[in-house]
């Protein structure tokens, strides 16, 4: 739960794991395949309904369904907030998470469409009462409701712009802030980040440059950054001693290093001429 760290202003810690439990464990109250094979049913009932690939989609999700389940979760958590804000991975894993929910909401509603014809199998069978089958699946059915719905307002969320005075008709609005750093690698990122944003209809009105460099920079300032570097580098010392783990040093270089004799010029300095 959001715990306060300031006035007015809360934070919370969310725990991809938990929430994919969540949805695995719900999909899986959901897994005809398996609820049919346990009622002792020949293995070409289920592959004759087509739920082979379902069950087996059920054990591997796809990169990113865990991010928008723990997402989903979060917002039903700080539900009364004014604003939620959340760190979001880099760029390239961002861009996957994005496509996850619509891919999500398709998943469950075959999954219930799936549900639907099990209750029509157990009824011919006669198996649905005596086995209390359709009251698993009932339970199940409504707990992954609840989770499309999380979904699928996330979803609307995405794609929705906060109006000018950040309220919406129907409370689900986002925006993205990209965050960058001033080399060249980082700037290309942002660039591709914001084009991908707008082509997916999804709101960015602002990009934020970090660890500018100022120009009247003077010794101070990079003697703290040296101090800084220092302590960091003797806890990683200490660690990569510990666990006998080789240690490559590279200085900061102010020019970009691209292209093979950029990057031969930099293993160099990493691993020595040899």
């Amino acid at each position: 739960r959001p715990r306060e760290v300031a006035d007015n202003l809360f934070a919370m810690e969310v725990d991809p794991e938990e929430a994919l439990k969540e949805l695995r464990e719900s999909l899986k109250m959901l897994d005809a395949k398996a609820l049919l094979d346990s009622l002792g049913l020949p293995g070409g009932t289920t592959a004759a309904l087509g739920l082979t690939e379902l069950s087996e989609l059920l054990e591997s999700p796809p990169p990113g369904v865990d991010e928008i389940a723990s997402i989903a979760k979060a917002i039903t958590e700080t539900e009364g907030f004014d604003m939620v804000i959340f760190d979001t991975a880099p760029t390239g894993h961002t861009l996957r998470l994005l496509e996850v929910p619509t891919f999500l909401i398709n998943f469950i509603d075959r999954a219930l469409s799936v549900r639907k014809s099990i209750g029509g199998v157990l009824g011919m069978l006669g198996l649905g009462l005596a086995s209390g089958a359709d009251d698993k699946l009932d339970e199940a059915e409504k707990k992954v409701r609840s989770i499309r719905d999380r979904v699928a307002f996330l979803g609307r969320a995405l794609k929705t712009p906060p109006s000018p005075k950040g309220v919406v008709a129907n409370g689900a609005s986002a925006e993205f802030v990209v965050v960058t750093r001033p080399t060249e690698l980082d700037a290309a990122e942002a660039e591709r980040l914001v084009h991908e944003l707008k082509a997916q209809g999804i709101c960015c009105r602002r990009l934020v440059v970090n660890q500018i460099i100022d120009e009247a920079s003077g010794e101070a300032y990079w003697k703290a950054r040296v101090e800084s570097q220092g302590k960091i580098l003797k806890d990683l010392r200490s660690t990569c001693e510990a666990r006998k783990l080789p240690l490559y040093e590279v200085s900061d270089r102010p020019e970009n290093l691209v292209g093979p004799p950029a990057l031969g010029y930099l293993a160099s300095l990493a691993f020595g001429d040899g």
